[in-house]
């Protein structure tokens, strides 16, 4: 079956030998000469592929003549459309004298008010959006073009098709407009109006960054957040959601009580949650929140007693110490938590130096001399000599004790 209207499209858009080959191919298959085209294009003036077998021939008639006037089939065209209907039937004749005059008679703006009448019906038809693509292609058409653009994609139902028109609204927006938040607002709408689109939320957390637009990335990332199943497959996936919300709030927005908040959703959804932990507990360290913070380290010390972590239990008990000497200045309550540590790491040395330099501060040198006595079969050697050592000086100098001191250099000469 003949497609005259295709071939004659595509010789107006490529005139080349190829394109002209295939309109006679395709006028030669349909069977009409002139007169019975136009005949039938008169009978039923919606019929565009009798229009375009009339305007086939006509254009075939002109490149075979040396001077190649396009008058006539400029007159044709525009006369065709003045009798196709005006009712959408009739667009299919109208594109054809629209593309007639663009293409033959180089006119884009004689041609434009074809392509507007099928517009009002069809904003989304692409012979429609290329021709005011072409038009609206100087830089000062850019608003012009968009408005025809955001018409056609409220047309279409097609994901894809959606998503490259707003790509090109968005690229229109920031080069030829130069307004970074025409595109912004380009991709909001595609988020509100398509459910969001993954690729559109991509594009608008990148603009929302390179904007340093730090409050609306914060609400763009909470609708990701609120999108996302509450279940377990998507467990990981919210929290990280909730971590990146929690980092803007700390680092860009520096709203810690925003941070805190969000940092205790994360441990509502996973109480044991390792790294919200930890960044509460920096949090806490910041602000010098000192007992919230000996809270934290509890939970902390919690997960790893069940994980069966020593290393990161043993860890956990020397910072609440250190809390406790260095933060709230009750050395006592870090004797506590080093004597937890002991009982399950005996030789911990940092444990030992700690709760030795508390007994020192306290000058509770029986306690000093008691614990230091504990180390004696864990060292030996130059170790053992320095033990030894600290053992006899506390008892002479910090004791006065004349008889332990004698016992303890003694004890020197004896093993060194």
């Amino acid at each position: 079956m003949a497609d005259v209207r295709s071939a004659f499209l595509s010789y107006l858009r490529s005139p080349d030998d190829s394109t002209h080959a295939q309109l006679q191919s395709e006028v030669a298959a349909a069977g009409l000469d002139l007169a019975a085209a136009t005949k039938v294009a008169r009978d039923e003036p919606a019929n565009a592929e009798a229009a375009a077998t009339v305007l086939a021939h006509l254009a075939l008639e002109q490149r075979s003549k040396a001077d190649a006037d396009s008058s006539g089939i400029v007159d044709r065209a525009k006369a065709l459309a003045q009798r196709a209907p005006r009712e959408d039937e009739g667009n299919g004749v109208a594109l054809l004298a629209g593309e007639v005059l663009w293409r033959v008679a180089n006119q884009p703006k004689l041609a434009e008010p074809y392509y507007r009448r099928v517009r009002r019906a069809e904003p989304a038809n692409e012979q429609v959006v290329d021709f005011y693509r072409e038009l609206f292609s100087a830089a000062a058409d850019g608003s012009q073009l968009m408005q025809v653009l955001v018409q056609a994609r409220r047309a279409i139902q097609d994901p894809d098709r959606r998503f490259a028109l707003a790509e090109e609204m968005a690229k229109l927006a920031q080069e030829r407009l130069g307004s970074t938040d025409r595109a912004i607002e380009v991709w909001r709408s595609v988020v509100r109006e398509d459910g969001g689109d993954p690729r559109a939320v991509a594009n608008l957390e990148r603009l929302y960054r390179e904007g340093k637009k730090w409050t609306a990335l914060v609400e763009l990332l909470k609708d990701e957040f609120d999108r996302l199943p509450d279940d377990a497959e998507n467990k990981p996936k919210r929290i990280a959601k909730l971590l990146e919300i929690t980092e803007l709030y700390r680092k860009e927005l520096r709203l810690e009580a925003m941070a805190l908040a969000t940092l205790q959703r994360i441990l509502d959804i996973d109480p044991r949650h390792q790294g919200s932990l930890e960044v509460l507990a920096d949090t806490y360290a910041s602000g010098k929140r000192w007992n919230d913070l000996l809270g934290v380290y509890q939970r902390l010390r919690d997960a790893a007693k069940e994980d069966g972590d020593k290393e990161a239990e043993a860890k956990v008990l020397r910072k609440v110490a250190q809390i406790w000497v260095d933060k709230l200045g009750n050395p006592q309550r870090a004797l506590e938590p080093l004597a937890e540590l002991l009982q399950t790491s005996p030789g911990d040395r940092e444990a030992r130096d700690m709760i030795a330099k508390i007994h020192e501060q306290r000058k509770d040198w029986r306690a000093l001399i008691g614990l230091r006595r504990e180390e004696l079969a864990e060292r030996s050697g130059d170790e053992g000599l320095e033990l030894r050592l600290e053992l006899a000086r506390l008892a002479e100098d910090k004791l006065g004790d004349r008889r332990e001191a004698i016992a303890g250099w003694n004890a020197v000469l004896e093993h060194h």
